[in-house]
């Protein structure tokens, strides 16, 4: 079984102006293409077989920066996109939380026209587990919802808690993936994921 490493995009102008993207578009900052190139150099000494990214451009230009002057073959997938976070999104952090309070983070609470920590859990997961193993290094490039999700999933960390986990920008975060990789991890928490997502 091969590696696998998480990298959450560099910082947005969402992040640096503290609003909720999701899954809307918003661009990387300058300190995000440099948090990227950080990565890049951080990853300089490690082979990757491929890298999965999401198709939102503040992932997919995280990839590009990190991987420059490297070849390595690169993929695109909604399935990696950024929690939906329904008509939250656009809205400043600090009005959300006063309004929803933990239900911002909640696993099983689905803002109008979104997706809750679960949905966003059983998308990712849905589709990772169905991407046939290399025996090298595969780099996925995400966001701190999707990967928050992941790790919480990974490491046995209360679905209730797995929403309130801070994933810095753009720092590799190795995986010990445990039996049977992703379709393992599926198996092992399938009775907690929502069987469907609006």
């Amino acid at each position: 079984m091969g590696d696998w490493i998480l990298l959450r995009h560099g910082e947005s102008v969402a992040n640096r102006e503290r609003w909720l993207a999701g899954s809307v578009e918003t661009p990387l900052s300058e300190r995000g293409r440099e948090q990227a190139r950080a990565a890049g150099r951080a990853l300089a000494a490690t082979p990757l077989e491929r890298v999965l990214t999401s198709d939102l451009s503040r992932a997919r230009d995280t990839a590009r920066i990190a991987l420059e002057g490297r070849a390595v073959p690169l993929s695109v997938h909604p399935e990696l996109q950024e929690r939906n976070l329904g008509v939250w999104r656009g809205r400043p952090i600090s009005e959300i939380r006063a309004e929803a309070g933990d239900r911002l983070w909640s696993w099983t609470f689905r803002v109008e026209g979104g997706e809750s920590c679960g949905d966003t859990a059983a998308r990712a997961l849905g589709f990772l587990r169905t991407v046939p193993e290399v025996r090298g290094t595969t780099l996925v490039v995400a966001h701190g919802g999707v990967i928050r999700c992941l790790l919480g999933l990974v490491e046995g960390t209360p679905y209730a808690e797995i929403g309130k986990r801070k994933v810095p920008n753009a720092i590799p975060i190795r995986l010990d993936l445990g039996p049977g990789g992703w379709p393992g991890l599926w198996e092992r928490h399938r009775a907690a994921l929502p069987r469907s997502s609006p």
